[in-house]
């Protein structure tokens, strides 16, 4: 009996070990910190559009409230945020900014200045800090408290009840209002029964996942907001706020950004063209970081992101030598555009390669 007594507390204390160690292994799989230190920064311009931006974030301000028109005033059926609104009609551009969980305030700030998504390290301290430093638009500016162009955004919706920080649309859903130097004025667009979205960006993806799954609230949003279903809206992910914003200021993109620069936010031109460039390099010295971090820490035999060792090279030199055609062409429109599509093409593969190295070790540690 106390040969079985034993061998049954060894068996015990071993399985407690297992799983514990199944246990801890969840942090090592998906808790992976994103942020890689020791990037490049890119110096594009030293002629912004714009000397400075102030940006104004509302609170748990949320989409479908904030673009609604108020019908419940007779007399002026656009009452509702009339200055913004009527910004949007005759100076600036606009769209919904799509967030991601949690929709929390700190989470909501570090996408909206640093291009990134909330560290999931952060999680073990309750959202309030977090744990591994990362570069912001705040990092490469030398001021943050004055005025010239305008952003007009919110951190993160808000329920019916006030509550906040899950998927819900109401909370995932954020104004994005822009205007002053450097920024495209209102599009009109089609005349058509839904909302004409402009997505010409990498982040299109994204965006168009979301609105499929918010097809509810897509539908109220052409009974409920008025003459703004006339112009064209350009939707975003939260995080391509802060290189809109670098870019506007013609500051170097955050390093550990993740965001796209949606360029149709920008007056078209050359500058737009050379910011929409270098947003690609900027990611593609990340991604190349990512690849030389993996490499090192990798024992066995290392595998590389096939598109980002095939084709990244050669649509590299594409990209220069349209970007010096550009140069040379003027106002050539057609060569602008060239450099913006190679951009976002790189832009894709740089992506990828991130989320690629980011579950590198996923099988491994899952079959283990």
């Amino acid at each position: 009996m106390k040969t079985i007594g034993g061998g049954l507390a060894h068996l015990l204390v071993l399985g407690v070990f297992f799983h514990a160690l199944y246990v801890l292994s969840i942090f090592d799989i998906y808790f992976t910190s994103p942020v890689v230190p020791h990037i490049e920064s890119v110096d594009y311009t030293d002629s912004p559009p714009a000397k400075r931006v102030v940006v104004f974030v509302a609170d748990g301000c949320r989409a479908d409230k904030f673009f609604e028109a108020n019908a419940s005033t007779e007399d002026n059926t656009e009452l509702r945020v009339s200055f913004l609104r009527n910004i949007m009609k005759t100076k600036g551009s606009w769209g919904v900014s799509h967030t991601r969980v949690p929709t929390e305030s700190r989470p909501g700030h570090v996408a909206l200045f640093a291009g990134m998504y909330e560290d999931v390290s952060a999680v073990t301290k309750g959202w309030a800090d977090n744990p591994v430093d990362f570069d912001s638009v705040f990092n490469q500016s030398s001021s943050s408290f004055l005025f010239g162009t305008y952003v007009f955004t919110a951190d993160h919706g808000m329920g019916l009840k006030g509550a906040h920080g899950d998927g819900d649309p109401a909370n995932t859903r954020t104004p994005l209002v822009v205007w002053g130097a450097g920024v495209q004025g209102p599009t009109v667009g089609s005349k058509s029964r839904n909302f004409e979205v402009d997505l010409p960006t990498q982040s299109r993806t994204q965006v168009r996942a979301q609105l499929q799954a918010q097809e509810e609230q897509e539908q109220a949003a052409v009974e409920e907001w008025g003459t703004l279903g006339n112009l064209m809206r350009k939707d975003v992910m939260q995080a391509d706020v802060a290189p809109l914003i670098s870019a506007l200021l013609g500051l170097p993109y955050p390093r550990n950004s993740v965001g796209v620069l949606p360029f149709s936010y920008l007056a078209k031109g050359a500058y737009r063209a050379n910011a929409v460039r270098s947003n690609a390099q900027q990611l593609y010295l990340h991604a190349l970081r990512k690849e030389q971090e993996k490499r090192s820490r990798t024992l066995l035999r290392f595998v590389p992101y096939g598109p980002f060792r095939d084709r990244v090279p050669e649509l590299s030199k594409q990209l220069a030598e349209a970007y010096e055609v550009s140069i040379q062409s003027g106002e050539d429109t057609e060569a602008y555009v060239r450099v913006e599509v190679l951009s976002q093409e790189l832009i894709e593969i740089c992506l990828a390669t991130l989320e690629y190295f980011q579950r590198y070790d996923w099988f491994f540690l899952l079959s283990v």
